[in-house]
């Protein structure tokens, strides 16, 4: 009862986050992601933006840095 308690919140709280990460996503600039392998594994990371979303691991690129620079960081 308590664990679906938690999802539903959780769920609200994303979709009444969504709209200001998205402007803030797009004020900040490009992102950079990175393909992590090891044999047939890949490495994702959990999305705490969305209930049960996994992505790459990756982040913002700081004004005049390079891409490759920005995935090594």
């Amino acid at each position: 009862m308590k664990h679906a308690l938690w999802r539903k919140l959780g769920v609200v709280g994303f979709w009444l986050l969504w709209p200001p990460i998205v402007v803030y996503a797009r004020i900040t600039g490009p992102r950079t992601r990175v393909l992590i392998t090891n044999g047939q594994s890949v490495l994702v990371i959990k999305n705490w933006l969305s209930p049960g979303g996994w992505s790459l691991a990756g982040g913002g690129i700081h004004k005049g840095e390079a891409p490759i620079d920005a995935a090594i960081r």
